[in-house]
């Protein structure tokens, strides 16, 4: 169950910060993309890439971290 719960929270928070991450960059950068490919990019590849790996990472953890 702490594996569950560790990887469902992992995923959220992962693509989360992928998701926000690179749209802070784009603001600071004054990045212009007027069609958001590489937005889209971003929101359907490497967000949920970076969110599945912190989701086994977090659920991994919570489960060796016995209490």
């Amino acid at each position: 169950m702490r594996f569950i719960l560790g990887f469902v929270l992992g995923l959220v928070a992962g693509y989360c910060a992928v998701l926000f991450g690179w749209v802070a960059y784009t603001n600071l950068m004054g990045s212009h993309h007027f069609e958001g490919a590489a937005a889209m990019q971003v929101a359907f590849f490497f967000a949920p890439l970076g969110g599945l790996l912190a989701a086994l990472v977090l659920g991994v953890w919570w489960q060796k971290s016995k209490r």
